[in-house]
This record gives C-alpha cells, sequence and structure tokens, in this order.
C-alpha cells in the first residue's frame, strides 16, 4: 500500500518527485509551517524552507508547534517533523531571514511572511518569475491568496502596499490556526491545480466567519469597476 494511493486519481502525484514540482517556503510559522506539513505528507521530493524566528510559547496555539520545540529555530523544529513524516523528501532548511539578495531553490515559491516589506523584498529579490508564487496573507478569520507565475499574466505590484496601511490587529489576535489551515488548503489547491493545468483564480480572498468568498478580477488601470473592495491583509 503507498502513500499516494488514496489520490493518485486525484493529484498529479507523479510529477511530484520532479524538479519542476519543488517548492519553496519562505516564513514557516502559521500558514507556511501548514503548507510545508501537507506537501511532505502528499509526497512532493524537494521542499526549501526559510525562517529566521525560533519557537516560542505563543505559536504552540497558533502555528502548530509543540512544547518541546520551545527556543528551536522554526526551520529546524519543522526539519524534523517533515523527516519524520516523509523520510525520502530531499529538505533544504535556511535558518535565515530571506532578503534581495537571496534567491528561491524550487521554481514554485509560497510567499508567507507576515509583512509587506518582506513580500516587497522577496518579489525585488527575483530576477524573473517563478513558475509558480503563491502570496498568502491573513488576519484572524480571514485570508487571500494571490498567485502569480512566468506563464500567467497579473500584475502583483498592485497588490503590494506600505505595513501602515493593512489591517491593523493586536500582537495576540494575528491568527487563528485554523484559519492557517485553511489558507494553507486554498494555497496547495492553487499549486495543484498549477500542476494539473487548470484554470486558477489569481486574487481570492475567503472570509471563515461569514463564509464570504470574493474572486477578484485584474481590470487594466483605467477601467472603473464596481466591486467590494478587498481587505488589505498583511
Amino acid at each position: 500500500m503507498s502513500r499516494t494511493m488514496r489520490y493518485s486519481k486525484i493529484l498529479p502525484v507523479g510529477k511530484f518527485s520532479k524538479p519542476e514540482a519543488g517548492c519553496t517556503i519562505i516564513g514557516v510559522g502559521a500558514i507556511g509551517r501548514n503548507i510545508a506539513i501537507s506537501l511532505a505528507q502528499v509526497g512532493i521530493g524537494r521542499l526549501e524552507i526559510w525562517d529566521d524566528d525560533l519557537v516560542d510559547e505563543v505559536n504552540l496555539g497558533t502555528q502548530g508547534y509543540r512544547p518541546d520545540q520551545i527556543g528551536q529555530s522554526k526551520v529546524n523544529a519543522l526539519a524534523t517533523d517533515l523527516k519524520a513524516i516523509n523520510p525520502e523528501i530531499k529538505l533544504f532548511s535556511r535558518d535565515l531571514r530571506y532578503s534581495e539578495t537571496d534567491r528561491p531553490a524550487c521554481p514554485n515559491v509560497f510567499v508567507c511572511v507576515d509583512t509587506m516589506a518582506g513580500r516587497t523584498s522577496i518579489f525585488k529579490s527575483l530576477t524573473k518569475l517563478p513558475n509558480l508564487l503563491i502570496d498568502c496573507r491573513m488576519s484572524p478569520e480571514c485570508y487571500r491568496i494571490i498567485t502569480i507565475g512566468s506563464s500567467y499574466k497579473f500584475n502583483y505590484k498592485e497588490t503590494l502596499f506600505p505595513d501602515n496601511e493593512a489591517v491593523q490587529e493586536s500582537c495576540t489576535a494575528k491568527s487563528t490556526l485554523h484559519c492557517a489551515q485553511s489558507a494553507a488548503s486554498a494555497a496547495i489547491t492553487q499549486f495543484t491545480k498549477h500542476l494539473r493545468k487548470m484554470p486558477i483564480d489569481h486574487d481570492f480572498t475567503y472570509n471563515l466567519f461569514t463564509n464570504e468568498l470574493i474572486i477578484e478580477e485584474q481590470k487594466p488601470r483605467k477601467t472603473k469597476v464596481k466591486r467590494k473592495p478587498v481587505s488589505k491583509l498583511g
């Protein structure tokens, strides 16, 4: 009985071990950790993780780290879990803050940082667009997923703004684990749809509390479109 038997006719498992399916995750907090664990579980063969933060007690209820991991670097703690889940995974652990001089090792990039400055820095570091870039943004019970890539026409710069314009939350209300897990699932669905060459929605926001889904269609700058404003999730 294989790892992929139950979903081999749903997901493109034949591509998971190939280099073009490799994934870089920048930021392994609430959303990033859940994405990494899910990718390891389904059998992705190549994974790179970036973060310079340490596991703190506040991360236990919002990010899923364990009490015995407090004080460890998030990257090292997560790497241990990923290897336990999938010993065959080829893992690149970067216990560092990603900067404009860095480059992702894999062609599919999940941006899971918690500041707009961080997102801007990551975008500036890219000399060319990766196969896929999935930007995950979240407030306590609402998330936004933005997807761009080398074969997708979408003006990502229009979604970037200063941190002082983002939705402001207290430091104890920045995330909930159930919202992070839902956002991670949505991001991975974008990734697997890309591998299956299926159409994707480039920009959507989902509010768990109100069950409201908003799909944004990017229009030319001079076109006036009546629509609900998208919450500026940081």
